[in-house]
């Protein structure tokens, strides 16, 4: 099974990506992230054997956050692909630094059930759409500023993350949530 952490978006924060990713349709050719598969990828985990689920479970259900701080969505975000772009994204300018925390305490519960730790620094944001054909970064600016009007998004609060399942469709990929693991220290 294909499987990734993830925190779910608000209804807020799904239906302000969309009405961007509807700006920007009109300007961009592209593969859009459909509403329902609109997240927050904290680690991709890949192909894994269903016997190591239990145990990779078990170990996100010890990891917590000192507060319950919120994410801000604020700007269009691009990714290369070769030399254009290739990813385009919703970006956050300030996460809090319990975000960096999360993240960190996954990577170390993850290495210890065996999986490798991401090589390349982690930079919270959410697909909004993937380039069919690699888009110019002269078009970044268009996009920015057809979309300025809609950032930022209404912030999303950090409480909860998930264990998701991709399954690759013909239509795209189908994902559900295999646990979900609560971030907030239990009451004394």
């Amino acid at each position: 099974m294909r499987l990734f952490l993830a925190i779910e978006l608000t209804d807020e924060v799904r239906q302000r990506l969309i009405t961007i990713q509807n700006v920007m349709r009109e300007i961009a050719a592209a593969s859009w992230t459909r509403p329902e598969n609109l997240h927050l990828t904290l680690k991709f985990l890949g192909e894994t054997r269903d016997t190591a689920v239990a145990p990779l479970c078990a170990a996100m259900q010890e990891i917590r956050i000192d507060d319950a701080p919120t994410l801000t969505f604020d700007h269009a975000v691009f990714f290369p692909r070769g030399g254009d772009i290739g990813i385009i994204g919703a970006g956050a300018s300030a996460p809090p630094a319990a975000l960096g925390s999360l993240v960190e305490q996954i990577e170390r519960a993850c290495r210890r059930q065996g999986f490798p730790r991401e090589s390349r620094r982690y930079v919270p944001h959410i697909t909004i759409a993937r380039a069919r054909r690699p888009l110019r970064w002269g078009l970044c600016a268009v996009l920015a500023e057809a979309t300025a009007p809609w950032w930022p998004c209404p912030p999303l609060p950090l409480r909860q993350f998930v264990l998701m399942e991709s399954r690759l469709k013909g239509t795209g990929p189908e994902y559900s949530v295999l646990a979900r693991f609560d971030l907030e220290k239990p009451e004394p």
